[in-house]
């Protein structure tokens, strides 16, 4: 703790909010980028809060982003007073975001067309889910994924539940199949001809007595 006082010590505010990005000190790190906004405008600063707003740690991130950069009012301010050095990073970040969402965009009308199927398997199911997880907070993803789920839920609810009916169907069947068998055995081993009742032996069929 003392090593990481000290090193807090040795950096400006606006490092040290990256610092605090690194750890996942979010809010933190947003209030030290707010106070170097403050004094002046630093485009490091905006970045760094659309950064903490985000839950990322560094710049590179920024590419996954679910909307484009340029829709972020912190990272229009960011790009307004930013240096030709640090704009140039920020055109490579919002071309490399663009080839991303574009994919995205590919993966996610491929899935909306795949929900619309109105017959689904258990594994597509799975599969669309899956896809759709991938995509993360693109488009409505996350709430179709959830959507999915419920309904994959019920599938297997209502599978569960016929497979039970079925086996207490099953059952009584099988009793009475077993019963009747057991009746049709002895009436075969004890055949009945008039008043006299034979029994089957190793010998054939041997009188076992007659009715009165």
């Amino acid at each position: 703790k003392l090593r990481e006082e000290k090193e807090m010590e040795e950096l400006n505010e606006l490092q040290q909010g990256y610092y605090h990005l690194k750890e996942h000190k979010f809010s933190e790190a947003k209030a030290l980028f707010e106070k170097v906004n403050a004094e002046k405008e630093d485009a490091a600063a905006y970045i760094g809060i659309l950064l903490a707003e985000s839950g990322m740690q560094n710049e590179n991130q920024l590419s996954e982003l679910p909307l484009p950069l340029a829709s972020y009012g912190v990272y229009r301010k960011a790009y307004a007073c930013a240096g030709r050095g640090y704009k140039n990073t920020l055109d490579d970040i919002e071309k490399k975001q663009k080839d991303i969402l574009a994919r995205k965009e590919k993966k996610y009308q491929s899935l909306l067309r795949d929900v619309r199927d109105e017959k689904k398997s258990e594994e597509e199911y799975e599969s669309l889910i899956s896809r759709a997880a991938e995509l993360k907070d693109y488009g409505n993803a996350r709430s179709l994924r959830e959507e999915l789920q419920n309904e994959l839920d019920v599938m297997k609810a209502e599978k569960a539940a016929k497979k039970k009916k079925r086996r207490k169907i099953t059952l009584p069947v099988i009793v009475v199949v077993v019963l009747a068998l057991i009746v049709a055995a002895l009436i075969f081993c004890f055949p009945k001809r008039g008043d006299v009742r034979y029994a089957l032996t190793v010998h054939g069929y041997v009188t076992a007595g007659a009715d009165n």
